[in-house]
């Protein structure tokens, strides 16, 4: 059965997957996907699981507590 498509403005983010990109990450936080990317690009953000050909991919859970110990996110109760 195919996968229905999905825009970004309609996406559940309730539940994310384990491995997220910027867009993904972007979401996450309330940011544009450009803005992921600068703040990839600063000390301190967690680094890439793996770099594809698309762009780099994150463990959904280093980036939320970089977020959380950041303050860029509340914790999850």
């Amino acid at each position: 059965m195919p996968v229905p498509l999905v825009k970004p403005q309609e996406r559940d983010t309730s539940e994310v997957h384990h491995l997220v990109g910027a867009a993904e990450i972007g979401v996450m936080l309330g940011i544009s996907r450009q803005r992921v990317q600068q703040l990839a690009d600063k000390p301190g953000f967690p680094a890439p699981t793996v770099v594809l050909s698309m762009g780099k991919v994150w463990h959904a859970d280093d980036v939320r507590r970089w977020a959380e110990t950041t303050g860029r996110v509340a914790p999850d109760p």
